[in-house]
């Protein structure tokens, strides 16, 4: 057995269907400037993803990144927009 996401819904019989990125950026908590030893003034990127099994949520992952190394990336399949 893998252990990739896929992997372990896969097993407890979870059909993995959509994942959702909720994207902001905010200021750092002080707790989590020191915690993540961020120099000062540093915003971070809050990323909430959430896994669905068809139309019901299945995990919810919070992440908080330094906004300063983070870089985003979307790849679109133009064939699921009715294109071509």
């Amino acid at each position: 057995m893998g252990t990739g996401l896929i992997d372990r819904f896969t097993v407890i019989g979870k059909r993995l269907t959509t994942v959702v990125e909720r994207l902001r950026a905010r200021m750092p908590r002080p707790s989590k400037t020191a915690k993540l030893q961020l120099r000062p003034g540093t915003p971070v990127m809050v990323i909430v993803r959430t896994t669905h099994d068809e139309d019901t949520p299945f995990e919810t992952a919070d992440l908080l990144l330094d906004a300063h190394r983070f870089e985003s990336a979307s790849e679109v399949n133009p064939s699921g927009l009715g294109v071509g």
